[in-house]
């Protein structure tokens, strides 16, 4: 299923043959419907794991139907865009399987950015003929500049004025008789909006295709088997409408919540449910391995961990194989615009524990150096990706979409990487993370993974700190010491010097936190933290401080 293959003529790498199958013909309603109809009627398909209820797929099959056609006598059209800012919930899946059948484009936002300046931003350029939400996301929505007819319908809660979406639930009489809305292009027809990750600006969103979608969510499994899986993410992330999608294509159930992460929830969760697999980024499981939760906790059910969407240290996978020896990982690495493009097997975490695996069937990718060439074997480059089906725009924002693709239609990903010569893929950091220190490239990641090695350090997260006297970029690095952990920068300091060359020595400082500036995911705004270690940078300086190296900050 996963496999490089290198043309040492045009210096790319490519995955196993993509073969075209009869979903790929279908829009992505057409075959979750068809999923529906044909399951076990009796299946259960999702637990709220807040409360022990569980849905069966006759429920949601019917759920959808009435939704879908409920919304088309209320005049929602393909045309039209819907967004939804709600909490997991049972109702939403059978919401979001409705609008694909009847092609109705959404765009999930995550509750949490309710509170955040771009928010009304990023709601005004969806421009949404409906509004999926909770009850106390009402009153900031409601400043938003939206058109007149714009109908707000709400998922968890009441507001005195306002529908509920079991309003959408009433029988039509005519359920029996309900088939998709056809769509004349599925390349191009837009089935869902995902924002981008938004950790270097606003978030994006991302136009992904009918195509792309069932390529993506219905033809890529990286699961298998009936397994009791736990996913956090609400739709606004691209692992929530995995979940969604594989909890009724395959017969994995998933576990949800509408409360949010901390270790001691996951632990109870996993638990209670018996949970085998969990679905979202390596910070949650990073989170609970270091937390006192674990020490009590029973997760020997949980086997399969298939992490996105951020780094794995493979101390962190260590960790958890302390609690569960035999437990699997599957590290996918990919992005909002091609889906997921590389997946690791439990070989390649034991022999390459660094690698993100080989490449999904249909990809293909090459290296490019700084001059624009292809690179070839372990050589670092900026990794361009070309897969079967392409995001079609960035939503109302022309100048991205048209930087985004290089000339021979590959997706630039701004990301540096190598292959090796058995075609795993090795991602080294971020284009515009890499900053220059007496000439000498820096990757933050490289440090990084040295400072987490140490027992002390939960997180890190290394930067440029800029010295105009000596006109260079100085590596600095902000920690989260490990609690009750008692850690002096000059060990730190003395421990990243002891592993790696002088130029890479954080002589930009060592600097303390309680927490990283993060987005709602857990993924590092870098350029939150950089900003944030200059003004520590400059300050020390200017007061004549032995940069980094006092005890507390």
């Amino acid at each position: 299923m996963f496999a490089s293959y290198y043309d040492k003529v045009k210096k790319t790498w490519s995955g196993p043959r993509h073969n075209v199958n009869e979903y790929n013909r279908r829009s992505a309603g057409e075959v979750l419907l068809e999923r529906m109809s044909n399951g076990d009627p009796n299946r259960v398909v999702q637990i709220d794991g807040d409360t022990g209820e569980a849905m069966v797929m006759r429920e949601i099959r019917i759920r959808t139907i009435r939704i879908a056609q409920n919304l088309l006598k209320q005049g929602c059209t393909q045309d039209d865009r819907v967004a939804i800012i709600a909490r997991n919930a049972h109702n939403i899946t059978p919401l979001a399987a409705a609008l694909l059948c009847i092609g109705t484009p959404f765009n999930a936002l995550d509750i949490n950015m309710i509170e955040d300046d771009s928010f009304l931003d990023i709601l005004e350029r969806i421009e949404p003929k409906f509004i999926f939400c909770d009850a106390d996301a009402v009153e900031p929505i409601l400043k938003a500049r939206l058109a007149q007819d714009t109908k707000v319908l709400i998922v968890n809660g009441k507001v005195k004025g306002f529908d509920v979406v079991e309003s959408l639930l009433v029988s039509t009489k005519s359920e029996n008789e309900f088939s998709c809305q056809p769509i004349s292009d599925l390349r191009q027809h837009t089935a869902v909006m995902i924002c981008s990750s938004g950790s270097t600006g606003l978030p994006k969103s991302v136009m992904l295709s009918h195509t792309l979608f069932i390529d993506e969510f219905v033809n890529n499994s990286f699961f298998v088997g009936a397994e009791r899986m736990l996913s956090f993410s609400s739709l606004y992330w691209i692992s929530g409408v995995w979940a969604f999608t594989n909890s009724i294509i395959s017969k994995n159930i998933r576990i949800f919540t509408a409360k949010p992460f901390s270790p001691e929830h996951f632990c109870d969760l996993v638990g209670r449910y018996q949970v085998k697999a969990f679905l979202g980024p390596a910070s949650r499981v990073h989170a609970v391995v270091n937390s006192e939760a674990i020490k009590t906790a029973n997760l020997l059910t949980l086997k399969t961990f298939c992490l996105a969407g951020e780094p794995t240290p493979s101390t962190m996978i260590q960790a958890v194989r302390n609690y569960i020896p035999d437990s699997e990982f599957r590290l996918i690495y990919g992005m909002s615009e091609i889906g997921g493009m590389t997946c690791t097997t439990p070989m390649d975490i034991d022999m390459k524990p660094t690698s993100v695996g080989c490449l999904v069937r249909g990809f293909e990718v090459k290296i490019v150096d700084e001059n624009g060439g292809n690179t070839g074997i372990d050589q670092i480059g900026e990794i361009h990706v070309k897969a079967p089906a392409m995001f079609t725009a960035y939503h109302k924002n022309d100048e991205a979409t048209r930087s985004a693709v290089d000339g021979e239609g590959f997706y630039k990903s701004g990301d540096l990487g190598y292959f090796d010569k058995d075609g795993c893929l090795f991602v080294t950091g971020r284009k515009k993370e890499i900053f220059k220190c007496n000439l000498f490239h820096i990757a933050p990641i490289e440090i990084e993974s040295v400072v987490l090695k140490h027992p002390a350090v939960h997180s890190v997260c290394v930067v440029g700190v800029r010295d105009e006297e000596k006109l260079m970029d100085l590596p600095a690095a902000v920690i989260v010491k490990k609690d009750g952990a008692v850690l002096k920068r000059e060990e730190i300091y003395a421990f990243v010097a002891e592993r790696i060359a002088e130029y890479k020595w954080l002589k930009g400082g060592i600097y303390f936190v309680d927490a990283l500036h993060t987005t709602i995911s857990g993924k590092i705004l870098r350029s939150k933290v950089k900003e944030f270690a200059n003004e520590l940078y400059e300050k020390e300086k200017n007061v004549g401080q032995q940069i980094g190296l006092i005890t507390n900050v």
